[in-house]
């Protein structure tokens, strides 16, 4: 069975500015997996890796988020891009799952880059529903935008149910009737629990006209209720491609309120 190394973090609470480093990250796996030989590494004989347009700013802009990932990664940005068959991602397997644990306690469930940001921006004042950390809230605020966040529980959690204090962002106690008060502003889901009406209840509860979703459509994020809900009620104005996970999916969708009597 695998070590996971979470369970001795979550004990001991060890240094969140240090062990999450990814020179760090890359130290622990090396020394807990030995090298994999090349013909265990997939390929493709007679296919060459696609040729890609980049999505990321340049390095000295990233956010700390994406700075550590884009390290891990040895700055090959195809491992962190979706739908790349032959993408460097499969040179980084090990690392990234054992990554993902550390950074989505330590960030956000989902990596967001400058064009996003930019993108979201555009559509303040803000309010967040479901925002954990307040990494994305922290960011956009620091750009310059008004934005307000909101989460059910007074401290953040990870999927252990333990708590760990780190807030990039004043995070008040609200969940999703907090929608309601804020018609006068977009209303941001950064991804919704998996599976859980959590979404739905707040896109029911929003009165508002701009829905900003980042989490993977029709996929681990919301329901199907939740997707159903905006199909029926909002258009889709913009996608902006984020860099993902292995084997993620995850992007930033804008929804606008459909006109009366608009229908499908």
């Amino acid at each position: 069975m695998i070590h996971d190394p979470m369970r001795d973090m979550r004990k001991n609470r060890i240094c969140i500015e240090c062990d999450f480093k990814p020179d760090a990250i890359k130290k622990f796996v090396k020394e807990l997996f030995p090298p994999a030989p090349k013909w265990a590494i997939p390929s493709a004989h007679g296919f060459a890796p696609e040729k890609i347009e980049p999505i990321l700013e340049p390095k000295a802009l990233m956010n700390p988020y994406l700075a550590d990932v884009f390290a891990l990664v040895d700055e090959d940005e195809s491992a962190i891009r979706d739908g790349l068959l032959f993408g460097g991602a499969f040179n980084y397997t090990i690392l990234l799952g054992f990554a993902r644990d550390r950074y989505t306690y330590k960030y956000a469930w989902a990596i967001p880059c400058q064009a996003a940001l930019e993108t979201l921006a555009k559509y303040s004042p803000i309010v967040e529903i479901g925002a954990g950390s307040g990494y994305w809230a922290s960011l956009l605020h620091k750009m310059g935008a008004d934005i307000v966040a909101y989460d059910d529980a007074p401290e953040n959690f990870h999927l252990s149910k333990k708590a760990y204090q780190w807030r990039w962002f004043d995070v008040q106690k609200g969940d999703e009737s907090t929608a309601r008060q804020y018609s006068d502003r977009a209303l941001f889901l950064c991804w919704p629990p998996y599976n859980e009406d959590m979404a739905y209840n707040c896109a029911k509860q929003y009165q508002g006209d701009t829905i900003l979703f980042v989490g993977e459509m029709n996929g681990c994020t919301g329901t199907e209720e939740f997707f159903n809900y905006l199909d029926e009620h909002f258009d889709r104005e913009e996608f902006v491609e984020l860099p993902v996970w292995l084997g993620l999916h995850d992007a930033l969708y804008v929804f606008r309120r459909k006109k009366a009597g608009k229908k499908n």
